[in-house]
């Protein structure tokens, strides 16, 4: 796991910040979104501002926490301002969150974008396979497996739809049934490394839309609960 990263970004001095920002930080975006959280902080006249931006097992979450002295209508106003920042997932109060208690980001700070990227970006190097008519997941699905579970670890709150799809070579009930119970595997393995069983939906798709004969496939797809509710 990467070591924790944090930047914090003062008003104070903004633009010399900002620069060295851009050479200690990995992540362009990151320091482009501290300047700019700084710029909106000294602008509602709050001169001793930060914005703390977290990154946990190497990626940026993208969420502002911000600290400094202003009243309760410039720290509304200041806290709506940064979270309409472009490429902003959102913004709070440091004192707010840690008032809420836990260490989790709630839902609607998560950016479920990045979290679903990741996840598609760890799919492009490990695969999820079956042997011929088994439910069981190969061996090697493990570091898929692992590596997702992490990935929902930090990303409280998230629903997670597994869809399995088979290829079409054997009857079309018989491909129903074996990828539900595919799917049905997935989110029991999940759930065994620390995955809220209620935050999983299993959907076994048989033959819909493989592209040859032997194509089996996984999907995991990431909504809040809201989403998934309409």
């Amino acid at each position: 796991m990467a070591p924790l990263v944090k930047l914090a970004v003062g008003v104070a001095g903004t633009a010399l910040i900002a620069n060295m920002a851009y050479r200690l930080v990995r992540s362009p975006l990151l320091s482009d979104l501290g300047s700019r959280s700084a710029e909106v902080m000294a602008a509602n006249g709050i001169t001793d501002g930060r914005a703390n931006w977290v990154s946990d097992t190497g990626w940026t979450w993208r969420v502002a926490r911000l600290s400094g002295t202003a009243d309760a209508m410039t720290r509304r106003r200041t806290r709506d301002a940064v979270a309409a920042l472009p490429g902003v997932a959102n913004a709070g109060w440091e004192d707010e969150v840690s008032a809420g208690g836990g260490g989790a980001a709630p839902v609607n700070t998560v950016d479920i974008a990045a979290c679903q990227a990741h996840i598609d970006a760890l799919g492009t190097e490990n695969a999820i396979d079956f042997g011929p008519n088994s439910a069981t997941p190969a061996p090697a699905a493990r570091a898929m497996l692992d590596g997702v579970a992490q990935i929902l670890a930090k990303c409280p709150g998230v629903h997670v739809s597994i869809a399995v799809q088979t290829g079409t070579i054997g009857a079309a009930a018989v491909n129903m049934a074996l990828s539900q119970a595919r799917a049905d595997a997935l989110a029991t393995a999940l759930a065994d490394r620390g995955v809220s069983a209620a935050s999983l939906t299993a959907t076994g798709n048989g033959e819909a839309g493989s592209a040859d004969a032997g194509e089996a496939r996984v999907n995991f797809a990431l909504t809040r609960p809201k989403e998934r509710a309409r």
